[in-house]
């Protein structure tokens, strides 16, 4: 069963200047590549990204277009986290998911999750969770209009 309206949640993506993309802690392919894509679409609709983890990117994945990109809080050492109209947590079922990324996205005017797994809690100001999908890089192919 499908929780949010991914309609209300993709307005607020358009209607956004800067956004910050975060995913789970210890990340996987799904949730980096998941992030990248989102990443390259809205930077080709104009708005500024930026893509916030706690936790590196496992070496394995660092072939991928845009990982390079891919800040770490330990790269932000301390630097303030940019302002954002819209942080969005892709593939964190629950708050402790975030890590201290969360520290870089607390302060945006909205926080909205996009996940697939069916015990994810909607904690924020606004979700869109689809558990019938196999991984967050699903659900991106049907969310993105």
């Amino acid at each position: 069963m499908k929780k949010g309206n991914k309609r209300t949640i993709w307005n607020l993506l358009l209607k956004s200047k800067t956004v910050i993309l975060t995913t789970h802690v210890r990340p996987d392919g799904d949730g980096i590549a998941s992030e990248l894509a989102l990443s390259f679409i809205l930077a080709a609709m104009g708005k500024k990204v930026h893509v916030i983890n706690q936790d590196r990117i496992p070496e394995m994945y660092a072939w991928l277009p845009g990982v390079s990109d891919i800040v770490t809080l330990k790269d932000m050492s301390g630097t303030p986290a940019p302002k954002a109209d819209v942080a969005v947590l892709l593939d964190c079922s629950s708050k402790d998911r975030i890590g201290k990324a969360f520290d870089a996205i607390r302060n945006a005017r909205r926080i909205i999750s996009i996940d697939h797994h069916e015990d994810s809690e909607c904690f924020r100001d606004d979700c869109y969770i689809d558990p019938g999908a196999s991984s967050i890089g699903e659900l991106l192919y049907y969310f993105v209009p």
